[in-house]
């Protein structure tokens, strides 16, 4: 069977379809009616838009504190508001054991290291976002600068958050 036939048959079982509908326009708007509804039973699953603010979280030794929320500060990070470079800071430990390949700043291949060290948290609009991120690479000490990043989502009801930080 050549293409041409092919396609002449698919164009005549078309044309018939279309008859048999038109012609028959009560009868398939009633099957139509009783077909259930589709978008109910499968409903369309699109990403959750994304927030407008993002809660960065690094790890940064208390030597380099300071210098890490100056670079953040500088570039809109902790802007909530009236208020500029806000942050919430706890003290820890961290334990990290270098491995062959590191380049560490503090401590030696091989040897387990324990260091003081402040967990910096700051709230950023998603728009300075990358911004910070580069800005926290650029003075933070360590070769592997440990950053985690949290969607914040506002209260239901108001537009803005309002008051990201528990303690203020």
């Amino acid at each position: 069977m050549s293409i041409l036939t092919q396609i002449l048959i698919i164009i005549m079982v078309l044309a018939l379809f279309y008859t048999v509908i038109i012609n028959n326009r009560d009868v398939v708007k009633h099957i139509v009616e009783q077909l259930p509804d589709f978008s109910k039973i499968f409903p369309k699953h699109l990403p959750p838009p994304l927030s407008e603010y993002v809660k960065v979280i690094v790890f940064v030794p208390d030597a380099h504190a300071e210098a890490v929320r100056q670079a953040v500060g500088a570039v809109g990070g902790g802007d909530i508001g009236n208020y500029a470079m806000c942050s919430f800071s706890t003290q820890g430990i961290a334990r990290y054991l270098p491995k062959d390949g590191a380049r560490p700043s503090v401590g030696t291949i091989g040897k387990l290291e324990l260091v003081e060290e402040e967990k910096i948290e700051v709230t950023v609009a998603r728009a300075h976002l990358s911004h910070v991120i580069e800005a926290i690479q650029r003075a933070h000490p360590y070769e592997e600068a440990e950053i985690y990043l949290y969607a914040l989502e506002p209260l239901p009801g108001l537009a803005k958050i309002s008051n990201p930080h528990p303690n203020h």
